[in-house]
């Protein structure tokens, strides 16, 4: 039996109302509640528990209900779209942590607590590599992955702390997070722990001194990219427009000219402000683009002259129907089409239909669209007085998987240009978390994003992942405000830490947990 099970009263460090409690801690760490620095304690109440479980399956138990208290309340804005979509996702997302849990079972009861150096201080690198996997894992798992509010999304306003995605990307500060959950847990371990004062103190003075170390260490690294200037080189003048068209309203016939109206007076009002590239959000335009036959679109763009990136729908035939982003040009041309790759499973179309076909009418029932996946990614390329900007378009949640971002970045992006339709969830805490994905998109690739929501929150994100501006009303008010707001972003083709090798640091944490569970002894 490990040793803090018999100091600790079992009526509460086996209660499985202990990892609800984490859980519910979590969520408070993420917008709309904000409150960042509960990310640092959030896990500990769960490592508690699963190293006081009495056999691996309380601590699945304990994992399973942890990680569905966070994202039933973080994400439940999902509801509002799918309900059967909600609960899909909070129940896949629980999986990849539940084998967490599992996992950590092990390794912990295989590490009794006992006064051992070695035992101890691994785990402050072991437990916070675990969690990097499962993150990975339900980030990047083909067709379903899901990488909304990683741990380190809660800590965007820390922005010294941040700044170490550009050597490790999300995943890396997602880690330090975890170990700071680490060095609380393994206080708590070993205060709880029978065995020589001395040798407690000891390990718990080297755990202190390894944690202060790497954050002493980042957070300088930080403070000291924070000081450098951005890379002021060719500007692109850019407007976003926010039209706050109701979901309601969006694909009813009635208002359709009432829309395009909205639309183009207020990019009429932006051309003012001389931009290169106006930006209108995901689905802007209420029907198939490629049907138009009135060019009503294109001859108000030629008026104005300048370059355009709107979203639309595509329908090539009777079974071929795309999300896309267009490129315009200043005659009104269509220079490009970007067609969205990742859909969103249960809303814009029904994976796994081989097998799921019989669900079919029960989809149209639930309002689940039927769009096909795009074929490749695309670039976007606007003129300019000297040479072109290459935009990297991503189209609702697409800015949140890493990998098909850096991708993008590999291909030649040098700004990355996020367009979608946030009205789905209301005002709810959905666009802010949406727009912290892009800002460590931002500092993962050291390019400026342009995030351009037909609701909210549209806002510019520098590659520090600040965000410069974004459209509010006179009271402050972000979500459901009709505006515009123009400025300069800056082309980039910087070849971040990153984007040269950070992407593997996953690899590394895999690399950590395989160490730590050879190198367990069973008890």
């Amino acid at each position: 039996m490990n040793v803090a099970t018999s100091v600790i009263p079992a009526r509460w460090q086996t209660s499985l109302f202990l990892p609800i409690v984490g859980g519910l801690i979590l969520s408070l760490a993420y917008p709309r509640f904000d409150f960042w620095p509960l990310a640092w304690i959030a896990i500990v109440p769960l490592w508690i528990f699963i190293d006081s479980a009495p056999n691996r399956w309380m601590a699945l138990l304990g994992t399973f209900l942890f990680s569905f208290t966070f994202f039933a309340i973080s994400i439940h804005w999902l509801r509002f779209v799918t309900l059967f979509g909600w609960a899909f996702v909070v129940c896949l997302e629980t999986f990849f942590f539940t084998v967490m849990g599992f996992l950590a079972w092990i390794i912990l009861h295989r590490r009794p607590c006992k006064v051992c150096f070695f035992d101890n201080i691994s785990l402050l690198f072991i437990l916070p590599a675990l969690w990097v996997l499962a993150e990975w894992g339900r980030s990047e798992i083909p067709v379903l992955g899901f990488g909304w509010n990683l741990l380190s999304f809660s800590q965007t306003e820390y922005l010294n702390l941040i700044q170490f995605a550009k050597l490790t990307g999300a995943y890396g500060v997602s880690f330090l997070v975890a170990l700071g959950n680490a060095f609380f847990f393994l206080l708590w371990r070993l205060m709880t722990a029978y065995g020589s004062p001395l040798r407690r103190f000891l390990i718990l003075g080297a755990a202190f001194a390894i944690v202060i170390g790497i954050f002493v260490g980042t957070t300088r690294y930080g403070i000291a990219t924070l000081a450098q200037p951005v890379d002021k080189g060719t500007a692109l003048r850019v407007s976003m427009i926010q039209g706050d068209i109701a979901q309601e309203e969006k694909w009813d016939p009635k208002y359709r000219n009432v829309i395009l109206q909205k639309y183009l007076k207020l990019t009429e009002l932006a051309s003012y402000d001389g931009p290169d590239l106006i930006v209108w959000p995901e689905a802007a335009y209420p029907g198939y683009y490629n049907l138009d036959r009135e060019g009503f679109l294109a001859q108000a763009v030629d008026k104005s002259n300048i370059h355009l990136i709107f979203g639309a729908l595509t329908a090539l035939s009777d079974k071929l129907f795309y999300n896309s982003a267009y490129l315009l040009s200043g005659e009104g041309q269509v220079l490009s089409r970007y067609d969205k790759m990742r859909l969103v499973p249960f809303g814009e179309y029904m994976p796994f239909h081989s097998v799921l076909f019989p669900l079919d009418g029960l989809a149209q029932k639930m309002g689940v669209s039927d769009f096909s996946e795009g074929d490749e990614s695309k670039l976007f390329h606007i003129p300019l007085k000297t040479g072109e900007a290459s935009i990297g378009p991503l189209i609702c949640f697409e800015n949140t998987l890493q990998d098909f971002v850096r991708k993008l970045a590999w291909k030649g992006a040098d700004v990355l240009c996020v367009i979608t339709n946030d009205a789905w969830f209301r005002e709810s805490s959905a666009p802010y978390q949406h727009l912290d994905a892009s800002i460590f998109r931002a500092i993962e690739t050291g390019r400026w994003v342009i995030h351009c929501a037909n609701t909210g929150v549209t806002a510019f994100v520098s590659p520090k992942g600040e965000v410069t501006d974004r459209v509010k009303d006179p009271k402050g008010h972000e979500l459901f405000v009709m505006g515009g707001i123009t400025r300069p972003v800056y082309l980039s083709r910087e070849s971040t830490p990153y984007l040269q090798f950070g992407y593997l640091f996953p690899y590394i944490a895999l690399l950590i947990v395989l160490q730590g569970l050879l190198l367990s002894k069973k008890k």
